[in-house]
């Protein structure tokens, strides 16, 4: 069911996405707090994004070899907290977030199940942006856009980075990543139609052994 917000989402029909979330008995506190965020509703967004939070530190507790799934949730709720009045939590939050991603990115790839390294680069990034530490979090959002795969783009939608879309720099980088992205389809249709050149029927594919039976 989840799985029917992302096209919305990606299509920019946050208020659909967000009235299907809420028709889900509130099961997804840190998707349906994600999309406040995106449509300037912080202070709606802090108690949820609280809840997320407050959910992933319990199972952290549990579990300390738990996957790095915390900066996903802590980085929007502290950047609400800040949006929503409450400074000295916001900070408190992200800068503790920012030194649990510092290490990761020096460690490198030590966790079997842990985030790629520009993954890591990229949270870090709107950890610092959120700080308001503006030159660290562009240079590191844009070594990490460079070396991501393009499955991995997704922290370029974060609404810490709302405010900066259309300034220069951002533009830059997410004009970068839109060429790529063209680039990779255009390959992948390449290689679609190097398989199956126009005009050749199913029997024509099976007698040359690229369709199995």
């Amino acid at each position: 069911m989840i799985q029917r917000v992302w096209p919305l989402r990606d299509q920019g029909r946050l208020q659909e996405a967000l009235e299907f979330i809420r028709g889900l008995s509130g099961e997804y506190p840190y998707v349906e707090g994600w999309l406040l965020l995106k449509l300037d509703r912080a202070d709606e967004a802090v108690s949820l994004l609280k809840q997320a939070q407050e959910e992933v530190e319990r199972h952290r507790q549990m579990s300390p070899s738990l996957p790095e799934t915390f900066p996903v949730v802590a980085l929007p709720y502290g950047h609400a907290e800040l949006l929503a009045g409450d400074g000295e939590r916001g900070r408190s939050v992200l800068q503790e977030t920012a030194g649990w991603l510092q290490r990761w990115v020096e460690e490198g790839e030590t966790h079997p199940f842990g985030l790629p390294t520009p993954i890591r680069l990229a949270q870090l990034a709107k950890a610092q942006h959120a700080l308001g530490e503006t030159q660290a979090a562009r240079d590191n959002l844009r070594v990490a856009t460079e070396e991501l795969g393009l499955q991995y783009l997704w922290p370029l939608t974060s609404p810490i980075f709302d405010p900066v879309r259309q300034d220069p720099w951002f533009r830059d980088i997410w004009e970068r990543v839109e060429a790529r992205v063209v680039a990779e389809r255009e390959r992948i249709d390449q290689m679609d139609l190097d398989l199956h050149p126009p005009g050749m029927d199913q029997d024509a594919a099976r007698r040359s052994g690229e369709i199995d039976e």
